[in-house]
């Protein structure tokens, strides 16, 4: 959008280029999972009550030679520093094209048309004193949220309704930032991974480390006992992999495995100390991408996604720290016999097979979709009947978020994703 376009309303151009965020992680919601042999492998078959659940990290762009093309203005005209930022930039082009469109969408509502152009006008002036590409970006991503929709945008439900945690400033932003998330279909699932980023007034990005294929092959043997017996060095792998580092290359090159770490480091807990001990492990050996099938009339995959404690000095798991957590009040999994419990599950059960982690106004949250064993407080659970839990009465539509301070965990925020049975039957 042009400085001296006061109508702010150009034709754009369409936008060349993509980034899409996924992530992997096998055994419980968004990202865990659990093992045995190969053939059994518990991070690759730990069964959700209502699904498996994975997360993936793919991010991909076209030559940002294309990024003048994708501006919402002929970059072969640029003439202030502003615009030829924004054409030299990738993110920044589509950011230009993206708020173009929602001005437009806008200016559809006649009887609000005046004040929005007094506004953009104002934001123009402001946008234009920007002197480099990391202040276009932020005034651009707060800008665009606050263009109110078309008619026929607003026709539209949202992605996500809050349903516990209303009038909480981290649940609204975090509701803000769900539902103008651009979900696409499949892989680009809020299933498959949220944002970490800060598109929202108050997030702070956080930035991933990826781990070697010889690190996670260290783990993968501790992890796979840590979910199936809930101690890492005891069960049937030995507690480091008994499975190739070319297996593991393979699974991250094509099955979606993926594990992390952050730096800086995250503060789960908030205690003032960061915690450079954490890691996120996402997919397995032999699952298959998230968001896709798992054959032709199969449901959609969904990776679990962990979030472990580790000795990075030893290479090994902490398991009470991790137990500590983001393990489950209740404990382990129902054993469940004739569609009655009759005890629980030796391994480790997380709060959630989904987790994923955010910044907001420097204290850290957790989040996860919740499963078909039950809600944190382990009272709402799936309809049994058979013994095995309902999809729709499953609690797989539901997405929470926790916050660890003072030696407690406790949740704050519960959403419902509204479109779960688009995806998921």
């Amino acid at each position: 959008m042009r400085a001296d376009n006061s109508q702010g309303d150009k034709e754009m151009n369409k936008r060349i280029g993509w980034a899409v965020v996924l992530l992997g992680v096998k055994g419980a919601a968004t990202g865990a999972s659990v093992a045995g042999s190969i053939e059994s492998d518990p991070i690759d078959s730990i069964e959700d009550a209502s699904m498996r659940r994975t997360t993936w990290v793919v991010l991909g762009w076209l030559m940002l030679g294309f990024a003048a093309q994708a501006a919402s203005f002929d970059c072969a005209k640029a003439g202030t520093k502003v615009e030829k930022l924004i054409c030299g930039d990738a993110e920044l082009s589509k950011l230009d094209e993206e708020l173009s469109a929602a001005y437009k969408a806008a200016l559809q509502d006649q009887s609000e048309a005046e004040s929005i152009k007094q506004a953009q006008k104002q934001w123009l002036k402001e946008r234009n004193n920007c002197a480099d590409a990391v202040c276009l970006n932020k005034v651009y991503r707060v800008r665009i949220p606050e263009l109110p929709a078309s008619s026929t945008t607003n026709n539209k439900a949202p992605a996500f309704t809050l349903l516990k945690g209303k009038g909480v400033p981290v649940c609204e932003a975090y509701l803000k930032r769900l539902n103008t998330t651009e979900w696409g279909n499949y892989e680009k699932l809020p299933t498959c991974g949220r944002p970490e980023n800060d598109s929202v007034e108050g997030f702070t990005k956080l930035n991933r480390v990826p781990l070697r294929a010889e690190q996670i092959a260290a783990l993968y043997g501790g992890v796979t006992n840590f979910l199936n017996g809930g101690h890492s060095d005891r069960g049937n792998s030995k507690p480091s992999d008994p499975h190739p580092v070319k297996r593991v290359q393979e699974a991250i090159e094509d099955n979606g495995l993926v594990v992390w770490r952050y730096d800086p480091p995250v503060d789960i807990d908030n205690d003032g100390k960061p915690d450079d001990d954490l890691i996120v492990w996402e997919g397995g050996l032999l699952q298959l991408t998230c968001g896709r099938h798992a054959g032709p009339s199969d449901s959609i995959i969904i990776h679990p996604s962990y979030v472990f404690s580790i000795d990075r000095q030893q290479m090994k798991l902490s398991d009470e720290r991790t137990r500590e957590l983001f393990g489950h009040p209740v404990g382990g999994y129902p054993i469940i016999l004739q569609g009655k419990q009759i005890g629980l599950h030796s391994g480790f059960r997380p709060i959630g097979m989904e987790l994923g982690i955010f910044d907001f106004q420097g204290q850290y949250y957790f989040d996860t979709f919740f499963d078909g064993w039950g809600d944190f407080a382990g009272k709402r659970r799936s309809d049994w009947g058979d013994g095995k839990p309902r999809v729709k009465n499953s609690l797989a539509d539901i997405l929470a978020v926790f916050q660890r301070k003072d030696g407690m965990t406790k949740q704050i925020c519960e959403y419902r994703w509204n479109e779960f049975e688009k995806y998921y039957q």
